[in-house]
Order: C-alpha cells, then sequence, then structure tokens
C-alpha cells in the first residue's frame, strides 16, 4: 500500500509540471489557461472526500479509493484519443544533460526566478497552513459548530477554484505582479478577520467574508505560475519550471508545522495573524519591486 502511494503521488508530481508546460505552448493566454488547470485542484478536493468518504462507508475503504481509478481511466482514454502529441523542443539533448546540476544552479542564480520562487514559496506556505488548519481554527479558534465549520471550508475550495481562472485571466490582461497583488492583499485582509472574529467574536457574517478573502488569496498560483513561464524560455519550461514548483513546494511545506507549532504554544490567533504577516510580506515584496521599476 505504501509502495503504491508513493507511486500515485509521484504520478500526480510529474503530471502538474508536464501540463503546465504543455499548456504554456498551446496558448497565447498563459494565465487563463493556467488558471484553469489549478482550478482541478480545489474543485477535487471539495468533491472527491465526501463522495469516497461516502461509497467507503458503505461499500469499505477499498471502493472508496477505487473512485480515482473510475476517474484516471476515462481521462487516460480520452487523453490518448483527442490530445495531438507535440514534438520535443530539444530532441538532440540526451536526458541526462537536460537535468543536469549546472544548468538547474544557474537558472536558480538568477535574480527574477529567485524572486518568483521566494513568492511561491510563501504561498505554497500559506495555502499548506490554510489546508490543513482552517477546520480546526473555525471549530476551535472561533467557536464555530463542526459542521459550519466544514461548510465554510467547503466555501473556502469553491472560491479558490472558482477564482482561479479569474485570476489567471486577469493576469495576462493587467500583468502578473499586479494580479499577485490582489491575491496576497486578500490574504491580508482574509487572514487579519479571521484572527480579528475569533478574537472579538464578531459573528458568522464576518467569517464568512473573510473565507471568502482567503479562498480569493489561495489563488496566487495563477499569476505566480505564470510568472515563472514567461521568464523561463521554451526550452526551460519543462526542467526548469519542474524544478522551481519541488523548491518552493518543500520549503512550503513547512506551513503546516510552522502553523500547527504556533497555534500549540500561543493559540490560534496567533497562528492564523502569521499567515497574514506571511501575505504582508509577500505584498511589500511586490510592492517594492513595482516601485523599482520592475526590477526582478
Amino acid at each position: 500500500f505504501a509502495l503504491f502511494t508513493v507511486v500515485l503521488g509521484a504520478g500526480a508530481g510529474l503530471h502538474y509540471t508536464v501540463a503546465s508546460a504543455y499548456l504554456t505552448r498551446q496558448f497565447d493566454d498563459i494565465g487563463r489557461a493556467i488558471g484553469v488547470h489549478v482550478a482541478g485542484g480545489p474543485i477535487a478536493g471539495l468533491a472527491a472526500p465526501p463522495l469516497a468518504a461516502l461509497v467507503g462507508s458503505r461499500y469499505g475503504w477499498r471502493a472508496g479509493i477505487l473512485l480515482g481509478t473510475a476517474v484516471a481511466v476515462p481521462v487516460f482514454a480520452l487523453f490518448a484519443w483527442r490530445v495531438r502529441p507535440t514534438s520535443p523542443v530539444r530532441p538532440d539533448q540526451p536526458v541526462g544533460d537536460r537535468i543536469a546540476i549546472g544548468p538547474l544552479r544557474e537558472l536558480l542564480s538568477r535574480p527574477s526566478i529567485r524572486y518568483t520562487t521566494a513568492l511561491a514559496t510563501m504561498g505554497a506556505f500559506s495555502w499548506q497552513a490554510t489546508a490543513s488548519f482552517l477546520p480546526t481554527f473555525l471549530d476551535v479558534g472561533s467557536g464555530l459548530s463542526t459542521a459550519l465549520s466544514a461548510l465554510l471550508f467547503s466555501l473556502y475550495f469553491v472560491v479558490h477554484g472558482g477564482t482561479q481562472p479569474v485570476t489567471g485571466s486577469l493576469s495576462d490582461r493587467i500583468g502578473r505582479d499586479a494580479t499577485a497583488m490582489i491575491t496576497m492583499g486578500s490574504g491580508v485582509v482574509g487572514y487579519g478577520l479571521l484572527v480579528a472574529t475569533a478574537r472579538f467574536d464578531l459573528g458568522l457574517a464576518p467569517t464568512v467574508v473573510a473565507v471568502g478573502f482567503v479562498g480569493v488569496a489561495m489563488s496566487w498560483g495563477a499569476p505566480v505560475q505564470s510568472r515563472f513561464m514567461d521568464l523561463l524560455s521554451d526550452t526551460e519550461r519543462g526542467a526548469g519550471f519542474g524544478l522551481v514548483r519541488t523548491v518552493y513546494m518543500t520549503l512550503g511545506a513547512s506551513g503546516s508545522v510552522v502553523v500547527g507549532f504556533v497555534s500549540d504554544t500561543a493559540g490560534w490567533a496567533p497562528a492564523f495573524g502569521l499567515l497574514a504577516g506571511v501575505m504582508a510580506l509577500a505584498l511589500c515584496a511586490l510592492v517594492a519591486n513595482r516601485l523599482l521599476g520592475g526590477r526582478y
């Protein structure tokens, strides 16, 4: 079971990088294409767990897991049938040379790539912590019922998934950084309002608004990932985007650990206040770059 879980995770990780590079080659509006692609994650995150739990409760946990096969097989068949093959961008270069340490190190040495990776890391840090602890914050930190907390968590996924194509399209129109500012600013407002509702018992309505802002904030992926694609050449978008995605997701995965530790030692309000601070730091970095004339 553990072995197949690793294989499943490897397949999911390999898919995203290749799919993003593929979409970039197919569409001029990169932001919109990536936004639609990224939206699949939160939509699946909303629909799959309750459906799997329902099937598992009636027919056993193996049947619940088999739902993944029921989706994957038709998708594989449709992809093989309808999606045309693409030609490689570096057909004469050995695969080993494409993932050599030297070129990858050079890629991460570019200031614009390091800057964008830092933005993505802060976004991934906040996303990981939110996915792990938002229901618990609403239940324990804000005193809402478990059912209502779960409903608001579903609302978060709806907003998160629904706004990804919007922020992606917006980044094509007004620019990656301007759109990223909107998402990071929404994070400052959303997490800050969540902390205020927990501390001062402001009621349900402000909590709902805060969850909506957090959902918008976590749609940072569409403009920031599109920013990576703008900075990478056609021959770098496969291995290059795979590298930076590995870096920022690995670093961002610490969000659950850090926020969980802060919640244990200082409480839920400071823990989510930390996320507001992370979003504020990303927003300040974007504003500073704008003031420097888009240096990075």
